[in-house]
């Protein structure tokens, strides 16, 4: 149906049937059904109109081949003649008004279909260069493998990945359906290659995470049939195995600390006494405490400090007043710097020790250690061991208690007598160190016996912090200097020199906080500093190794490698001459 809006008149028009391909110029541009209505809108004066509203090209065809084909119909009112020249030239009117609109829709197509065209053939050449640049990537991709399996010096994963898969090595864990690795695994994953004899590997990934419960166990898997797909798994980290919770060992370390809880503690807390009615508690004054620690020169190159030794046969130890045990031929060490601190953190002492015969025993003085030198221990302020230790049993009364980490070297290296030189001497490595049982698997058995009624139960006669109560043998974990400020203080002592100053200070600080501490407290600061990351000793952190010196027992593997290049280098530059 098609209206024709006029000033004067209106025609209603009905449109008869058009065939297939009228009204059909254009297929690019057209979003619209093909013989859907139109409607246009036009002004009083119709040769010029202002407004055409086109629902589509298609329907502006048909329209204009329906008014060609259908004759004027005469308006029901009116005169007749007036009424078909008015129909007549308002048809005219509309047929122009079509044509033109048409000519812009098909002007409009047209420079679509340029536009289109041209993008299209943009585009085109963009892909053909993407698929060359693509191209010449795989070319060099392939290049460099080549050149990689082709370098007779690869020796990385990739060469052991190709080696293990010429020899037909299957991985293990692929069998059991624990290897994680992936195409990253050096070992073949192959379902097609297991049906036969097949060398497998048994401990090759990290124990960390492929922990085989026993040999039985790993028989059974390389002789089981493969699976028809490759392993799956469900959870993100299936690999990574978890310490089965085990009640009888948690009871065993649970009891070991029972024990340490009920240790005698009165050589560390503040003495009290009691009345003989029992309602009076007086505080008894505590004796003077004071503080030393010895920092050692090098007289060999191992590692032991059992005892001194001055290089020059020890001729120190005939003198007056050295006790026995002191000097130790197999000692490579002798005292350098002596410092001594009272209770209150005021030094006392800080002697530097002149090593005998102007250092002729010496070979190392351990200076990034110690932070002595040659011209520091042989200088006019030096004093003789002699001397020194003179000037500290000056210091130190009869009645005071030394405290101290490891109390009992430093006392040892000074010839120091408990019971004469001062009275007695607190290990401060004693308060903090966590007892736990020696063999946990052994202690876990012993649980389980008492249980099951096997062993009798411990009386509750007895020393109730002994190992004969307990059923099973015991052990200490004893912490550094170091580890205990860190974790107590946040004080980050002896990272590089060691000032035996600054040491003797801080164990007094942590003797006088923690001395009087509950045994409740004490229990959460022990589990505290026994889960705590460990802290590096100046061997780990630093060198084992100063000078040719071990420093600690971890040295002597890296003297051994050493001594074999030596040995190398010797034997090569000796061929050469």
């Amino acid at each position: 149906r098609v209206v024709v809006s006029s000033p004067t008149t209106t025609v209603d028009t009905t449109p008869v049937a058009v065939t297939k391909d009228q009204g059909k110029e254009d297929d690019v541009t057209t979003n619209s059904t093909a013989g859907s209505s139109t409607t246009n809108t036009l002004d009083e004066d119709p040769a010029m109109p202002d407004t055409v509203t086109m629902a589509s090209s298609e329907s502006a065809e048909e329209k204009k081949s329906e008014e060609e084909d259908q004759p004027s119909i005469p308006s029901s009112t009116g005169d007749s003649n007036d009424e078909g020249g008015a129909t007549t030239a308002n048809s005219a009117s509309a047929r122009n008004v079509a044509a033109n609109a048409n000519t812009t829709n098909n002007n409009n197509n047209k420079q679509k279909n340029a536009n289109h065209n041209k993008n299209k053939k943009a585009q085109g050449n963009n892909q053909q260069q993407q698929q060359r640049r693509t191209g010449n990537n795989k070319n060099r991709s392939n290049s460099v493998a080549n050149n990689k399996q082709n370098n007779k010096g690869n020796n990385g994963a990739a060469g052991r990945r190709k080696a293990n898969k010429e020899k037909e090595v299957v991985c293990a864990f692929f069998l059991k359906n624990m290897c994680n690795r992936g195409a990253a695994c050096t070992f073949r994953h192959d379902n097609a290659a297991v049906g036969g004899t097949v060398k497998t590997t048994k401990q090759h990934h990290n124990k960390k995470y492929h922990k085989q419960s026993s040999a039985g166990n790993t028989a059974a898997a390389s002789t089981a049939a493969p699976p028809s797909k490759p392993p799956t798994t469900s959870s993100a980290y299936p690999f990574v195995s978890k310490r089965v919770f085990d009640p009888y060992k948690a009871k065993a370390i649970t009891l070991a600390k029972g024990a340490q809880d009920q240790e005698d503690r009165s050589a560390v807390c503040t003495a009290f006494r009691i009345s003989e009615d029992g309602l009076v508690k007086e505080e008894i004054a505590d004796p003077p405490f004071f503080s030393i620690d010895v920092e050692c020169i090098a007289t060999g190159y191992g590692s032991c400090a059992n005892g001194i030794n001055d290089g020059c046969d020890n001729e120190g130890k005939n003198g007056a007043d050295v006790p026995e045990g002191m000097y130790n031929e197999r000692s490579h060490r002798y005292p350098g710097r002596v410092a001594m601190v009272d209770t209150d953190g005021n030094v006392l002492a800080d002697i530097v020790i002149r090593p005998p015969q102007d250092g002729k025993g010496i070979v190392s003085y351990l200076t990034p250690l110690t932070g002595l030198t040659e011209e520091i221990c042989l200088g006019a302020d030096a004093k003789s061991l002699e001397e020194a230790v003179q000037t500290i049993k000056g210091l130190l009364p009869k009645d005071g208690v030394l405290v101290g980490q490891a109390i009992d070297h430093d006392v040892e290296w000074l010839g120091l007598t408990p019971g004469k030189d001062f009275a007695r001497m607190v290990d401060i490595s004693e308060i903090f160190r966590q007892r736990m049982p020696f063999n946990l698997n052994e202690a876990s058995e012993v649980m389980k016996k008492i249980e099951s009624g096997e062993i009798a139960s411990p009386s509750s006669s007895g020393d109730v912090s002994s190992d004969e109560y307990l059923g099973f043998a015991t052990r200490y974990r004893h912490f550094s200097l170091r580890h205990v400020c860190l974790n107590l203080l946040s004080d980050d002592i002896q990272s590089g020199v060691h000032n035996p100053i600054s040491d003797a200070s801080y164990s007094l600080k942590l003797f006088h906080k923690y001395r009087n501490a509950g045994v409740t407290q004490l229990r959460i600061v022990r589990d505290g500093l026994h889960r705590a990351p460990p802290t590096p000793s100046f061997s780990q952190e630093f060198t084992p190794v100063i000078d040719g010196v071990c420093v600690s027992a971890a040295g002597y593997k890296y003297k051994r490698a050493a001594r074999k290049i030596s040995r190398w280098y010797a034997g090569k530059k000796a061929a050469q001459c």
